[in-house]
């Protein structure tokens, strides 16, 4: 089974609860929203990705002798062998952090991942494509992450919250 990467690359995580520590990222390709103010565009546009298979994605990651994995996009959980993916690489003892943009629920709960997903507030321009079962299919160790353009996504927020 082959899934379309954008790239594989070892930086430190610049957000959520593993802000700071290095990380392995896995930017996979396409995404079905359009978000305002989305800062991986590149990861949806120019069909700029290479077919990889899974068990070359879990081949590279080995290579950077790091536990943490963040699997991002675009959109991780549209892809067919994203259950497999996270499988294997929950089975090998990563600590895995999927991020998604709170259109659809996940799925397959394992040890060591948890998701981190986006609230789209209305300046996304995407609030309406909200899931509301995927925000109440969360756990306690998982994250949503607000992402807070003016006063009024600031105020659609702490009301969600509630």
């Amino acid at each position: 089974m082959s899934m379309k990467v954008n790239e594989i690359f070892y930086s430190i995580e610049g957000e959520g609860i593993r802000a700071g520590m290095p990380c392995v990222f896995i930017t996979l390709y396409g995404c079905h929203l359009n978000c305002s103010y989305c800062d991986t565009r590149y990861s949806c546009e120019n069909n700029e990705y290479l077919e990889m298979t899974i068990e070359q994605i879990l081949d590279i990651v080995k290579e950077y002798e790091c536990p943490n994995i963040t699997v991002t996009g675009g959109e991780p959980l549209i892809h067919k062998g994203i259950y497999t993916l996270l499988t294997l690489l929950s089975k090998a003892g990563y600590s895995v952090n999927v991020e998604t943009n709170g259109t659809k629920e996940p799925f397959g709960y394992l040890k060591y991942v948890f998701y981190t997903m986006d609230f789209k507030t209305n300046s996304s321009g995407m609030s309406d494509k909200m899931n509301l079962d995927a925000f109440l299919a969360l756990r306690e160790d998982d994250v949503i992450k607000f992402v807070v353009g003016s006063k009024a996504d600031l105020d659609q927020s702490v009301k969600f919250y509630r």
